[in-house]
């Protein structure tokens, strides 16, 4: 049994998803699509991503970066790591990939703004 704050209205319900026989079942959501959106994150957990990277020069800077899409919340902690590995050099356009192939998840992590 696993709870989760449905995001599918704005009603937030709280919903519960359980297994029986190897079927899923929600209690709690008061709308299909939470239903549908419990079920698919308590099977394929995935959040989006944002964190920062280090620019190099005289003075300590950071460049916001996201992920292009959602990424399993299984590999934040590796990439939160590897984020700090990294350091840029300005100038930097928004959009540019800093991180191909994230952890190995296939999803590109890319710059949020442009910096010179």
């Amino acid at each position: 049994m696993s709870f989760y704050s449905c995001r599918g209205c704005p009603r937030r319900c709280g919903v519960t998803v359980y297994e029986e026989a190897g079927n899923y079942y929600t209690k709690g959501n008061t709308c299909n699509s939470g239903h549908d959106l419990a079920i698919k994150e308590h099977l394929n957990p995935n959040t989006a991503f944002n964190g920062r990277i280090k620019l190099s020069g005289k003075y300590t800077r950071y460049l916001n970066v996201s992920a292009e899409k959602q990424i399993p919340k299984v590999i934040v902690p590796e990439l939160l790591t590897t984020l700090k590995t990294i350091e840029l050099s300005p100038p930097v356009k928004r959009g540019a990939v800093v991180l191909q192939n994230a952890c190995g998840s296939g999803i590109d992590i890319v710059a949020d703004s442009s910096v010179n």
